[in-house]
């Protein structure tokens, strides 16, 4: 599975407008796929609101802890022996928290989400 960063505007624009979204605390996340991809790929970025986390610092810092769990989850999910469809996936992870949130925290939220986004495009891919 390869993955790499959401850059297009307009792709980000139309996550936010019509992607479907799942919950758990402090990430949202906002997803849509489309089955033409000969390989599994996923694009996503991550959002941190400047009026819920007013320091740069510590925007900087839950965006990279979010980078690095997402990462790690997809390494070992494409590790396992799970079969992902070859389905192209966008994704934003959005963090609601008001204030920063340790790692444990963010990447025991990545991994429901991750669990409740691939057990869903399983069941539509």
């Amino acid at each position: 599975m390869k993955w790499d960063r959401l850059k297009s505007s307009k792709d980000i624009l139309r996550l936010f407008s019509s992607g479907s979204s799942h919950l758990s605390h402090p990430i949202l996340m906002k997803w849509e796929f489309s089955p033409k991809s000969e390989s599994p790929k996923i694009f996503f970025t991550t959002a941190v609101s400047a009026k819920r986390i007013r320091r740069a610092v510590d925007r900087n810092l839950i965006k990279r802890r979010m980078r690095e769990a997402v990462r790690i989850d997809l390494k070992n999910r494409s590790q396992s022996t799970e079969a992902i469809p070859a389905i192209e996936v966008r994704v934003v992870y959005i963090f609601l928290g008001k204030e920063p949130a340790d790692y444990s925290e963010i990447e025991r939220s990545i991994k429901k989400l991750h669990k409740k986004l691939f057990r869903e495009v399983s069941r539509e891919g």
